[in-house]
This record gives structure tokens, C-alpha cells and sequence, in this order.
């Protein structure tokens, strides 16, 4: 059973933070393919890049938010992180919604 993570710090830390947060939770199919992530903590930076309330993000799947935006790259980089601590950034271009996409995990 996965044990749930005590958000606290990352609140006290990061809720007012003007730097974009977020704590993910990676969502593996039966072979343990990584296919999506929920977002269980999301500061109101996040929120504010992505247009939407931060109680309408937290606890919720990226495919279910951003149907039209699937993670190209993300995905990949974001489970290099959690199996082998790989540290890195990414850029992803958004072509439908002319976005351009930087992360740093």
C-alpha cells in the first residue's frame, strides 16, 4: 500500500511561494509503465501558469486536465527521477496551444 505523503512542509515552503510547485504522484499500468501522474499538491504559482483554481488541480490526473496536451517527454523524465534520481529539465512545445513548456525535476 502506498503510504501518503505528508504535505505539510511542502505547504509551509511553497504555498506562497511566486515559483511554480508541484508534488506528483506517478500512475503506472500492470507492467509498471508509467502513463499518467496526479498532481497531490499544486502552489497557486502552478495554478496561475495553468489558468485553473488550485483546488482544480490537486488530486486530479494530467490526462483528465489537459486532455488535448498529452506529456511527450515528461512522463520519461518525470519516472527517471522517481526509479534512478535523475536529475534534469525538459522543453516541451504545445503546438495546439502555441505553449512552450519548461520543467526542471
Amino acid at each position: 500500500m502506498l503510504k501518503r505523503l505528508d504535505l505539510s512542509a511542502f505547504k509551509k515552503i511553497y504555498d506562497k511561494s511566486a515559483i511554480a510547485f508541484a508534488v506528483i504522484n506517478l500512475i503506472r499500468n500492470a507492467e509498471g509503465v508509467v502513463y499518467d501522474f496526479s498532481y497531490e499538491y499544486v502552489n497557486q504559482a502552478m495554478a496561475d501558469i495553468d489558468g485553473i483554481k488550485v483546488s482544480d488541480i490537486a488530486g486530479k490526473r494530467y490526462s483528465s486536465l489537459y486532455k488535448k496536451y498529452p506529456p511527450k517527454i515528461t512522463l520519461k523524465n518525470l519516472s527517471d527521477v522517481a526509479e534512478n534520481g535523475t536529475a534534469g529539465s525538459s522543453q516541451e512545445y504545445w503546438n495546439e496551444a502555441g505553449l512552450s513548456v519548461s520543467m526542471q525535476y
